[in-house]
């Protein structure tokens, strides 16, 4: 899903609407973990260079469990492979 897709599904979602963040991060950390490489720990370093957010940005949202920009947001979902609008109560 594009940048654009994702910002015009943002203007259409009702004001009562959830974002759930708890089952974004969630995501995010089993696909990390389930990337790992030769057995190696997960790191940011490689993901950042992969999806173009930096460490820091990344840390925010995965450790810490910060609201992620909307860009953020659907560079993350893209990199996981699935649908923005799954972290939506619709």
């Amino acid at each position: 899903m594009k940048t654009t897709e994702i910002k015009k599904l943002a203007r259409t979602v009702k004001p009562q609407t959830a974002f759930d963040l708890t089952l974004f991060t969630i995501d995010v950390k089993t696909t990390l973990n389930n990337r790992w490489i030769l057995g190696k720990k997960p790191s940011l370093r490689p993901l950042s260079k992969i999806t173009g957010i930096s460490i820091a940005t990344l840390s925010r949202v995965i450790n810490q469990g910060k609201m992620p920009e909307l860009e953020t947001f659907g560079k993350l979902c893209k990199w996981m492979g699935v649908e923005p609008n799954n972290y939506f109560n619709l």
